[in-house]
């Protein structure tokens, strides 16, 4: 119960504090002045640390519940028990490796004169939101397979099938996520960009958080 209200919750406050990170500095110089853009980053760098702190804690737990639903699902264990916990760890790291990288990167938007000049920092930038976005796609492509595989174990269990059926609706989305940010990343289509915010940023947490709640009561009614 509490690793799933924490997931939710750190979630949830991370994507509004990331929202509002985003719109007031965005990580492109996009034809703006190079004082404007730092200057803006420079005061936006509380907002990122805190909200890739927040995202940091999200993804601790998203590592871990793999092996939450193991003992709920699968408590003997099996080749597609260990699979789903494996590919919940993979994507929690891999979110905790962005979340680290992020955390740095806002105590240099703290000084920007660690950066260099121009041209040093409009790359940085880009492999920042680069690797943001690939990390991004990764974590929720393995996070769908693993959703994938949770929905047959939850029917050997005997979850409810609401659940089950919430389940693959969830796993899908995230894959979908993913190919939406791999396209978006690819094309540098505008279009791709915003809804790769759209699902992804706003939609994925709501989903996973109306999910988590629905677990969080299968678990309880089972018990």
């Amino acid at each position: 119960m509490i690793h799933g209200t924490v997931l939710a919750m750190s979630w949830l406050l991370a994507t509004i504090v990331a929202l509002y990170a985003y719109a007031t500095a965005p990580m492109a110089m996009d034809g703006a002045a190079l004082q404007e853009t730092m200057a803006a980053l420079r005061r936006a760098w509380p907002w990122y640390t805190v909200c890739y702190g927040l995202f940091l804690v999200a993804d601790c737990a998203i590592a871990l519940l793999g092996v939450l639903l193991m003992a709920w699902l699968a408590p003997h264990g099996g080749y597609r028990a260990w699979t789903m916990a494996v590919l919940f760890a993979l994507a929690g790291m891999l979110g905790l490796v962005m979340d680290v990288t992020m955390l740095t990167a806002a105590q240099l938007f703290r000084s920007p004169s660690l950066l260099g000049d121009a041209t040093t920092i409009a790359v940085v930038l880009g492999w920042l939101n680069a690797t943001t976005a690939w990390f991004s796609a990764a974590s929720f492509a393995l996070s769908g397979g693993a959703s994938l595989l949770a929905a047959p174990l939850a029917a050997c269990a005997g979850a409810g099938r609401r659940w089950i059926a919430f389940t693959r609706i969830l796993a899908f989305y995230q894959l979908l996520v993913s190919a939406i940010i791999v396209a978006a990343t690819l094309t540098a289509a505008a279009a791709l960009g915003w809804l790769a915010v759209i699902f992804g940023v706003v939609g994925t947490p709501i989903l996973a958080s109306l999910w988590l709640v629905s677990l969080m009561r299968e678990i309880r009614h089972e018990a």
